[in-house]
């Protein structure tokens, strides 16, 4: 994703307390500006709009349905027709109704996403031809879209074994992921195949990790993603179980016994007879 250094580079600028309206910033600063997008959508855990790096306050929004249409865009992740949005937001309703329905959020939600310094003549971060809409790339930054970029990337770096930073890139994609897709939204049909392949990749990218810095004998690292793959599924065996042995062969008995403990309550929990305390070479 080519914004990925300019956004990171202008959040650095405001931590350290910088002004970057266009008005105060000149030189380079002013081109990087221009180059991050306006608009930043956070959909990895609670799902957050901030425009110009403000977040946008509830009150902004003035429908909740303006919002969704938000979010399923950022679900569908290309072009979607008027249609099937109406579809997605009005059920059985009747479509000359959804129509215009469409048409009032799709007003709404430009005016939200609008920066304060946009160009009236411009498209704007929301782009529609008339039969679609989607959201313009250059324009906004989605926290999922980052994190499935950078894993992948690690991923395949990892399969070809290519590169000496390939620990690194995982341990960057790993920390990439704040939350599963739209965590507030745990039910919605349109949101379960990109929440599916969300955590799909995020277990990937920690298997792969652990792997890694167990070979690097990084027993606080395996401990630390081995106990956030449980996370994600509290009933698997084999994570359970090399975390077990990672603790003895680093000589931490106590830790691993306590690990085994936990170990043996979930298989109960599953009816699954549990395998005996891994013993050490």
């Amino acid at each position: 994703i080519p914004h990925l250094g300019a956004e990171a580079a202008l959040q650095t600028l405001r931590d350290y307390g910088m002004d970057l309206a266009p008005r105060r910033v000149a030189g380079p600063l002013a081109v990087l500006a221009r180059l991050a997008p306006t608009v930043t959508i956070r959909a990895l855990g609670v799902f957050q709009v901030s425009r110009d790096g403000t977040p946008i306050p509830t009150t902004a929004w003035q429908s909740r349905k303006a919002r969704d249409l938000l979010k399923i865009l950022v679900a569908r992740r290309r072009p979607t027709p008027r249609d099937a949005l109406m579809e997605l937001l009005w059920p059985e309703a009747d479509p000359a109704k959804s129509g215009n329905r469409l048409s009032v959020l799709l007003s709404l939600l430009r005016d939200v996403l609008a920066p304060s310094h946009a160009d009236q003549n411009g498209p704007g971060p929301l782009v529609t031809d008339g039969a679609a809409v989607w959201l313009d790339p250059t324009q906004v930054s989605i926290d999922v879209e980052e994190f499935l970029t950078l894993a992948n990337d690690a991923l395949a770096a990892d399969a070809a074994r290519e590169s000496p930073t390939t620990t690194a890139r995982l341990a960057a994609a790993a920390a990439a992921f704040t939350g599963d897709f739209l965590e507030d939204d745990p039910y919605q049909d349109w949101a379960a195949a990109l929440a599916e392949e969300v955590r799909a990749t995020h277990i990937a990218v920690l298997r792969a990790l652990t792997r890694r810095l167990r070979q690097a004998s990084d027993v606080d690292g395996v401990v630390r993603c081995s106990l956030r793959l449980l996370e994600q599924d509290p009933y698997d065996e084999p994570v359970h179980l090399d975390l077990v042995t990672a603790l003895l062969e680093a000589g931490r008995p106590g830790e691993a016994r306590r690990h085994y403990q936990t170990y043996r309550r979930r298989m109960e929990e599953m009816g699954i007879e549990p395998q005996p305390m891994p013993r050490t070479p």
